[in-house]
């Protein structure tokens, strides 16, 4: 039985063999801004300008309510992740 990702491996190499050999600077980074951006529209939620005013209000109130932490208490709690 044949997988779609035993499929596509033809094409990645293709794909490789012509990005490793490809002169024109400018189509090679046509071809990455357009594959950052695929990986931009897949992976990153779009929030409404609401939203975004919203989440600075929130964070707003949360300072002027003292509800912070320190630069040097949240290096120490990433430590404990």
């Amino acid at each position: 039985m044949t997988t779609f990702i035993s499929n596509t491996q033809p094409i990645r190499r293709q794909m490789h063999e012509w990005l490793d050999t490809e002169t024109d600077d400018n189509l090679v980074s046509e071809v990455a801004e357009f594959k950052e951006q695929l990986y931009a529209d897949k992976y990153l939620k779009k929030i409404t300008d609401k939203e975004y005013r919203e989440s600075i209000e929130r964070a707003i109130a949360q300072a002027n309510a003292g509800q912070t932490i320190s630069q040097e208490d949240l290096e120490k709690e990433i430590e404990k992740w």
